[in-house]
């Protein structure tokens, strides 16, 4: 359903929950006040989102080897790439506020995964910007590349192979 314009009567559910999904509205203010609108009196919103991100590990040297092969830039919609409006606590905090949300509760958690070689390979070619680039090349081209990162990503160290992205946490509540 689009969260600009929810199918749901006024006021007709208890919760909602944005789960790493509101960066990607291209309004995300709009998005809060629709889902304000369809909670009832006292009904929370509950978001997850990104804070501080590095990207998962590698990023660097798909780019370079992407660039390498002559791939076309990302042509990922910039209007659905929000997450600095809402990268820290406050900035989350001020977004619910404006809305007209109160009772806020919002935290931060570091999280830490070691990624492997090859799970970090398929999620890459799998989604992100490294699979819409990889879709402008040649099969060749799109082997060869895929070859190169590969091989370098295998060197990495573990620390070099962990993710370390912050996630933010709200509760929000309709005022009553």
């Amino acid at each position: 359903m689009d969260v600009h314009d929810l199918g749901i009567r006024s006021d007709a559910i208890d919760v909602a929950l944005l789960v790493f999904v509101l960066f990607h509205t291209p309004d995300p203010s709009r998005s809060l006040t629709e889902v304000l609108q369809v909670l009832r009196g006292g009904g929370a919103v509950g978001i997850v989102t990104w804070g501080k991100d590095p990207g998962l590990p590698g990023l660097a040297i798909w780019n370079e080897e992407l660039d390498r092969q002559g791939a076309g830039p990302d042509q990922r919609d910039r209007s659905v790439m929000q997450q600095g409006l809402m990268d820290t606590t406050e900035k989350l905090s001020a977004l619910l506020n404006r809305a007209g949300y109160e009772r806020l509760r919002i935290w931060e958690l570091m999280l830490r995964h070691e990624w492997k070689v090859e799970d970090l390979l398929a999620a890459q070619i799998g989604c992100g910007m490294a699979a819409r680039r990889l879709a402008s090349l040649s099969a060749t081209r799109r082997a060869k590349c895929t070859s190169r990162v590969q091989a370098r990503l295998k060197v990495l160290t573990h620390s070099e192979l962990t993710y370390r992205p912050e996630v933010l946490f709200a509760v929000a509540h309709r005022p009553v």
